[in-house]
């Protein structure tokens, strides 16, 4: 399992419990904004007998095998805020599907957009349009095989930036599938 950004590990202790010890996490951590989620990511490793760090800039990863799983929580928007980098998103999901097992799940968790907005708010108020996440990833040959209103929250009216609201944001669950 390849978690993407995990941002100190809240997520990767999980995912290295569900996976199991006879199971992997390769933690893909950025290192375009700095020591602290690196080292804080480090600090959950160390917990931890079955995930490795990989550290690359963003929109960038390295892999050591093919993953069953590919997730992703609240940081897909970031890979279309330039201040951080001009990702190539095509090639970007092109390397996810690529390092994927036939049948594997690329998974995406994000702040929700208003709707049509695209990838507008992403520098500013952290947040991304689900139907330009699902369009992008298609276009790599994935097949959306579900989604999820778990995290839906209809009382945000997707206006205000992420920090400050977390947990109260509308949130989106996006599975696809590699055939």
């Amino acid at each position: 399992m390849a978690e993407y950004l995990p941002g100190g590990g809240y997520y990767t202790r999980m995912l290295s419990a569900a996976v199991g010890p006879r199971g992997e996490v390769y933690a893909l951590e950025t290192t375009t904004w700095g020591k602290e989620n690196i080292e804080s990511t480090k600090s959950a490793l160390k917990e931890l007998g079955n995930a490795e760090l990989s550290l690359s800039p963003i929109g960038q990863f390295n892999l050591t095998a093919n993953v069953d799983v590919f997730w992703t929580a609240n940081n897909y928007h970031d890979l279309h805020v330039p201040k951080y980098a001009n990702v190539d998103m095509a090639a970007f999901n092109k390397h996810v599907f690529d390092s994927l097992k036939p049948g594997g799940t690329y998974l995406i968790v994000d702040h929700a957009a208003a709707p049509n907005t695209g990838a507008a708010d992403s520098p500013t108020l952290h947040r991304i349009d689900k139907n330009m996440v699902v369009k992008e990833v298609t276009a790599a040959g994935f097949k959306l095989a579900g989604e999820s209103g778990e995290l839906h929250n209809p009382a945000d009216d997707r206006t205000q930036k992420v920090f400050g609201t977390h947990f109260r944001t509308d949130q989106f669950i996006l599975k696809f599938r590699k055939p």
